[in-house]
Order: structure tokens, then sequence, then C-alpha cells
């Protein structure tokens, strides 16, 4: 079995591949309490954020993350999971990179926020 890089879309555009993709979901619901003890759960506002690691532009795109990050513009990411197309709006929320100087080598992580409503296909 071959594994791939995990590709980022810009709306339907592919720019960068990532070595390593975490897709974190969360249902937002919380817990209920009343005089009986536990009565159910809310219903909480959806929120998913995709970490994505050592994010590679492919050649020629002229997307600059920087820009993006430094000026909180908002846009569509969408990735592949579980065979789903995920779409969400959202922003970069952080960005770390790491560099090694004796092995030559440069990392990074960059996180990715939903600020609006996600669509799965």
């Amino acid at each position: 079995m071959r594994f791939r890089n995990f590709p980022w879309f810009l709306g339907s555009k592919k720019f960068a591949e990532a070595h390593g993709v975490a897709l974190n979901a969360d249902s937002g619901d919380e817990v209920q309490i009343g005089n009986d003890g536990i009565l159910g759960l809310s219903d909480g506002v959806i929120q998913m954020r995709f970490e994505l690691d050592f994010v590679v532009p492919v050649a020629g795109t002229k997307i600059d993350l920087w820009d993006y990050f430094l000026n909180k513009r908002g846009f569509s990411a969408r990735m592949m999971a579980g065979g789903k197309s995920i779409m969400i709006p959202c922003r970069i929320t952080n960005m770390n990179l790491t560099s090694e100087a004796k092995n030559g080598t440069a990392t990074g992580k960059i996180t990715v926020q939903q600020e609006g409503q996600a669509t799965v296909q």
C-alpha cells in the first residue's frame, strides 16, 4: 500500500499538499443538568478545524499563506476524509514553523478554523 500526501484545495483549486492532516470536528453539545441529574445534551454549534503538517505549495501556485494569516483573510478550504469531500469557510488561526540547521530540515504546521457553515459531500 502506498500513502500519498493529502491534497489541500482553496475552493476547487488544488494549491498545496500536506504530509499529514488532522481533522478535528466537535459537535459543541453540552450536558444539560437538572434536579434529577443529567437530562440530555444541548444541540451545540458544530466546529471543524484542519491541522496540516508541513504544507508544500503545488508548483506554479501564487497563494501567499502569510497574507491570508496576517490579514485574517477568509477562504473556502476543501479536504478529502473518509471518502467524503469536506468544505469549510475558514481562516488560518495558527502557523508554526520549525527549522533544524544541523539536519537541514524545515517543517511546520498550519491550523485552519471553520468560520461558517461546513458542507460534506
